[in-house]
């Protein structure tokens, strides 16, 4: 079973032999958003030709979650290695898995939801914000998934 860097992270703070599976997954999500990338990208270079090209539509919108999504993982990766170093230290546990836990759903919602924004704007939705149980239920299975 593939286990996301959330839940090998989690693995991490709770025992040595997490270490390198949330290595490997820090890389292998590192290569994803790489690949995110290059739509966005190729996007902007087309556009930077058209004068009618709004840079603050979703794809800006989608271009901007990235930029921050990768400072704020940097930046919870940065804390997932101080949790690591301190595991074996008289440290609440507990308290470093759900503070983990919690710091990756946070991160993995302020995505889908951008995603779903940019895939509504393309299908045409002018208000995406009415959202049927349906799709409401298939974001918390994608959020569950993760």
């Amino acid at each position: 079973r593939r286990r996301g860097e959330r839940g090998t992270a989690c693995w991490a703070v709770g025992g040595a032999e997490g270490e390198s599976q949330w290595t490997w997954q820090v890389h292998y999500v590192d290569e994803r958003l790489e690949e995110a990338w290059k739509p966005v990208h190729a996007v902007f270079d087309n556009a930077a030709s058209d004068s009618d090209f709004d840079s603050e539509t979703k794809w800006g919108s989608l271009r901007m979650t990235l930029i921050q999504a990768q400072r704020q993982l940097s930046g919870l990766r940065g804390e997932i290695q101080e949790r690591i170093a301190r595991r074996n230290a008289a440290v609440d546990l507990e308290q470093d898995l759900d503070a983990t836990f919690n710091a990756y759903c946070v991160q993995i919602s302020a995505l889908i939801v951008a995603m779903h924004k940019v895939l509504a704007w393309l299908r045409g939705e002018v208000n995406s914000a009415a959202q049927s149980p349906s799709l409401v239920r298939f974001k918390l299975l994608q959020m569950m998934a993760e």
